[in-house]
């Protein structure tokens, strides 16, 4: 279908120009038998469709929508990476991972160090989110804040052709931009600059002469996109040891590299990105892994 698991980067949408003869005519092939049924297609996610037929009320749907509690996101995870700082503006970090033993988690391999925002962590937008009713500062566009919350991991990155990963990889092109103009219908998306009509003025070209993103594993954050909250945020190689990012976590490229190979979609694999005093107020409450 010219997409790996859980894709959501320009080559999900319906009528992409760059994915292969034999995913476009599968995709034809789809949407002609859903339309059939009455669905109707969403054009950036080929296999996203709603009903629109005439039927009767489904009154056994009406009920309340409420949030999803951050202990019931993380019951359904086998990964989680957890990256800890010793305070909001601290801009050094520790990564632990873990896997799901039965009911538990218990810690994988050793941890390993990270670079943050320039500026620390501030909340963004993930999963379970309750922001206004926390302390401490909140993500928007700009802030030089790394994201502080629960986060699904999306499309791993790359200079290579291929990678021997199980994510989702996006070899990244010269014409590949990340958006971070929140007025673009295409804010925190990537894109390749080439095939559609320019609507941002500010972007991150992801192929770079240096080696920052030659491995990278895009975040979820902000992930539909809310105007202004956040862009463009990834694991990604740091440039060194004592150097701060504008909002990504970035490690070692030995690290990146393992995370690379560990990370299995099938896990439903998770961030938990916080300060320490955070994460130990959450920690019962969201059923996290003890530090």
């Amino acid at each position: 279908m010219g997409t790996g698991y859980d894709c959501f980067d320009e080559r999900a949408h319906t009528d992409n120009p760059t994915i292969n003869p034999d995913a476009r005519k599968n995709r034809q092939i789809l949407s002609r038998a859903m339309e059939k049924e009455g669905f109707a297609g969403y054009d950036k996610e080929w296999w996203h469709f709603t009903f629109s037929g005439a039927g009767p009320r489904k009154d056994v749907m009406d009920f309340p929508i409420t949030p999803l509690e951050a202990s019931n996101v993380l019951d359904a995870s086998h990964q989680l990476i957890v990256v800890t700082s010793k305070n909001w503006t601290d801009v050094q970090g520790t990564a632990q991972r873990y896997e799901r033993h039965g009911q538990t988690f218990r810690k994988y391999e050793q941890p390993f160090p990270v670079m943050l925002g320039k500026n620390g962590l501030a909340w963004g937008k993930g999963l379970a989110d309750n922001v206004d009713q926390r302390d401490g500062p909140v993500k928007h566009e700009g802030d030089g804040k790394a994201p502080a919350g629960i986060f699904k991991l999306g499309t791993a990155v790359g200079y290579d052709s291929t990678a021997s990963t199980r994510l989702p990889y996006l070899a990244l092109t010269s014409i590949t931009e990340c958006v971070d103009d929140s007025h673009s219908g295409h804010y925190n998306e990537l894109v390749d600059g080439s095939t559609i009509a320019r609507d941002w003025n500010s972007s991150e070209r992801m192929r770079r002469d240096d080696d920052m993103y030659r491995k990278g594993i895009f975040i979820e954050h902000n992930t539909p996109a809310s105007p202004a909250s956040g862009s463009c945020i990834f694991f990604h190689i740091w440039r060194g040891p004592s150097s701060p990012t504008l909002g990504c976590t970035a490690m070692d490229q030995a690290d990146i590299s393992r995370l690379f190979d560990w990370l299995d979609p099938r896990q439903s694999p998770l961030l938990v990105q916080l300060p320490e005093m955070e994460y130990e107020h959450f920690r019962a409450s969201w059923n996290l892994p003890e530090r």
